[in-house]
Formats: C-alpha cells, structure tokens, sequence
C-alpha cells in the first residue's frame, strides 16, 4: 500500500542554520518530540537509510518503520530541502 503525507511550516530562522538542523538525523529526536529513536541503517551518497521509533501510544504500542531521505541541492528558501520516502512500517 503505498501512501504520500506532506507538511509545511515557516520558519523564522536563517536558512543555513534550518537546512543543517533538519538534515541532522542523529538529533531528531531532539529536534522532533514525537521520535523516541532513530537508527541510521546506511549513508550512501547523499541518500540515507534509517529507521524511526516513536514513543509508545496510549495502549503501549510502539510504531516503527524505515524511511530513506535524499538530500538534494539547496534551492533557497522556498525550494525543497530534500525528500523522504518511507519503505516499510512495523
């Protein structure tokens, strides 16, 4: 089954310091709340393997999956900061 989610916010920030903070995967947990854990499976090139784990719901289910994101050139600000697609849920 596949599937397709889109997001958007603005961000008052400056757009080197948004693009380093975004593509730094090891701290999205930091960064994002909703994200218990995130594993880099492989780097390869500017594409990126990794599985994100959230934090358990109300009845203690615990949702994963492995997405890869491809990071693509900066466009400035109203261009894309890269793309990711998720591969498999568990």
């Amino acid at each position: 089954m596949a599937g397709h989610t889109e997001n958007s916010i603005t961000i008052d920030a400056p757009f080197d310091l948004v693009w380093e903070m975004t593509n730094d995967l090891d701290n999205w947990p930091r960064l994002f709340s909703e994200y218990a854990s995130v594993e880099v499976l492989s780097r390869e090139g500017a594409t990126t393997t990794f599985r994100l784990t959230m934090h358990p719901d109300d009845n203690g289910k615990v949702w994963s999956w492995v997405s890869e994101r491809t990071r693509t050139a900066r466009s400035g600000p109203s261009g894309p900061a890269g793309s990711r697609r998720v591969r498999s849920p568990t």
